[in-house]
């Protein structure tokens, strides 16, 4: 059910694998510090070896490692790159829980995680991810990754299929209270709003929009997301499915 956390999430940006500067990789955002995921990684990792108690080292340790793990086919090296993530994102909350980075890499190794259980810890899972996104959002209520998984988890439980609603309905009582496509549509405004050339964002955007009908000014935002260029790995792919997309509005 919030298999839609199969992102290419978020927000890995493709530059060129030069040398970036540690400044670079450790102040600012990480899917604009120039790196692939996997050389970021890297450079975090051996970071880390020296400075095991530095706070912004840790939660992008914990970011691309759950990046590489999200795109990761083989169970054998995901499942480790995910338990890294998840280690290292519970460091950060520990450590820092008065900081939105803490609850965002968390909420996004949970949700990684549902796209490879069962349908009753999916939906554990998910209430315990809306935890997370609510303890981060009260930090910052315009945290463009936090904003976009909320967006995707209202998403995902305002269209959820038969079954799923029915393992919902046992364990939690009911689809929770203020999960819609309105909301949704409400977060992924705000994270594009922060974020304007993420492809993703604006794929998910589109995808609700459909979801509620509102086809015509899903076209338009096809159109618009069509015209960026791909930054992050998974954009190619992303765009190939906008315009799929496309065709059916």
């Amino acid at each position: 059910m919030i298999s839609v956390f199969a992102l290419s999430m978020v927000l890995q940006f493709v530059g060129t694998a030069s040398d970036a500067s540690r400044d670079s990789l450790f102040t600012v955002s990480p899917e604009r510090c120039g790196l692939h995921d996997s050389l970021a990684l890297k450079k975090c990792r051996k970071a880390l070896e020296s400075e095991s108690e530095n706070y912004a080292i840790r939660w992008r340790t914990a970011y691309f490692a759950a990046s590489l793990a999200n795109r990761e086919k083989k169970e054998s090296t995901r499942t480790p790159l995910l338990e890294e993530a998840r280690s290292d994102a519970e460091w950060a909350i520990a450590h820092h829980p008065e900081k939105a980075d803490s609850w965002f890499v968390l909420a996004l190794c949970e949700g990684i995680e549902t796209q490879h259980c069962g349908a009753r810890h999916r939906v554990e899972l998910s209430r315990r991810i809306r935890i997370h996104l609510d303890r981060g959002l009260a930090i910052d209520s315009a945290h463009p990754g936090l904003r976009y998984l909320s967006g995707r988890w209202n998403y995902s439980l305002a269209n959820l299929s038969t079954m799923e609603r029915s393992f919902v309905n046992l364990l939690l009582g009911g689809v929770p209270k203020g999960a819609s496509n309105e909301a949704a549509l409400a977060d992924l405004s705000s994270a594009i709003r922060h974020r304007p050339e993420e492809i993703l964002f604006r794929l998910d955007l589109v995808r609700t929009l459909h979801a509620m009908k509102r086809d015509r000014e899903a076209r338009e935002e096809c159109v618009k997301a069509l015209s960026l260029k791909a930054r992050t790995d998974d954009d190619p792919e992303n765009l190939a499915k906008l315009r799929r997309l496309q065709k059916d509005l």
